[in-house]
């Protein structure tokens, strides 16, 4: 079986509320939050909110914005 490639979040926009704050710009979405068995072929807007909930959760900034990619 081909090995599949990382997802990661990019272009992630923050919801700061104006606090200065060093938040990552990308990061590579961890496979409990997107199977790496899901089907990659499709657009991943079935896992925006899982994705959205990660980020919040693990960073604790909800967010505005983000994209889903591969990783190189």
């Amino acid at each position: 079986m081909k090995n599949k490639k990382k997802l990661i979040a990019t272009c992630i926009e923050w919801d700061t509320d104006g606090e200065d704050v060093d938040l990552p710009n990308e990061v590579c979405i961890p496979d409990e939050v997107i199977p790496s068995n899901a089907n990659r072929t499709e657009y991943m807007e079935e896992y925006a909110e899982e994705v959205e909930d990660w980020l919040s959760n693990t960073y604790g900034f909800c967010v505005y914005g983000f994209m889903i990619e591969e990783a190189d």
